[in-house]
């Protein structure tokens, strides 16, 4: 009679990876429990890991729960508008952002500053569009339309990009900057 049971999985939340021996963890946990923290008891490990994951998966487990709200928002706005998503850079912000509550409140020059730590580029544009993402949404949630400010962000406003000579769209960036109009009635006339 062929068996047909699979052993346990992992009690590491969402962790697909069968058990090891007899221990609760499968064989990545222990070693990464043995690893990282062999003083600390698994039971209060385990919460804070995130499941075996291959070289294409990310896990928002590590944010607390409000943040990971938030990076969820910044990665959908960040794929509507075709933007690619770096499995390995969202696992970079993880270990960079985990511990923070929100992006809400934070300051961003302390943001770009974590950012700069790392040797990849890539954390600080995505760091920087996951801060806007969030604080646009919050505007918008808030009645904010990103026209109603005297500093229009503009690729917010959907600002039409320039073609390339292949006829590629390049992306809009900078901003749009009325408080250079001295003259409050100019600068109402502007921004009709």
């Amino acid at each position: 009679m062929p068996l047909t049971d699979t052993l346990p999985t992992c009690a590491i939340a969402r962790c697909e990876q069968e058990r090891s021996g007899l221990k609760t963890l499968c064989s990545y946990h222990v070693a990464k429990h043995r690893r990282d923290a062999p003083n600390e008891p698994v039971e209060e490990w385990a919460p804070r890991q995130t499941p075996f994951l291959r070289a294409h998966q990310f896990s928002l487990i590590p944010f607390q729960p409000v943040m990971r709200w938030e990076m969820l928002y910044a990665l959908q706005q960040r794929d509507a508008r075709g933007g690619k998503i770096d499995p390995t850079l969202v696992r970079m912000l993880a270990g960079l952002l985990g511990d923070r509550p929100h992006l809400l409140g934070a300051d961003r020059s302390e943001l770009m500053a974590l950012a700069h730590t790392k040797t990849c580029t890539g954390a600080s544009a995505h760091i920087n569009e996951t801060y806007r993402a969030v604080h646009i949404g919050h505007e918008e949630m808030c009645g904010i339309k990103p026209t109603d400010k005297l500093v229009w962000h503009l690729p917010s406003i959907k600002a039409p990009s320039r073609k390339s000579k292949t006829g590629r769209a390049r992306s809009t960036h900078g901003e749009l900057d009325f408080t250079a109009i001295a003259q409050p009635w100019l600068r109402d006339l502007t921004l009709e």
